[in-house]
């Protein structure tokens, strides 16, 4: 979807995440557009593999 903003100079915004790319025509690119890139990237991709029996687990411990 940001490339398509991109060819056809449009501007896109995700209102939940705060997120605004800006690729009229005239406008050059700027710092803060390649930051919301960056997190526009990083909101993507998908999380990493989780560790087995981390999270919730309880301790089998003999007493």
């Amino acid at each position: 979807m940001a490339h398509w903003a991109e060819e056809n100079h449009k501007v896109l915004v995700f209102t939940d995440d705060g997120i605004t790319l800006d690729y009229r025509e005239g406008r050059e690119s700027s710092v803060g557009n390649e930051l919301a890139k960056v997190f526009l990237m990083l909101a993507s991709s998908p999380p990493g593999p989780r560790k087995p029996g981390r999270a919730g687990s309880r301790c089998q411990c003999d007493q």
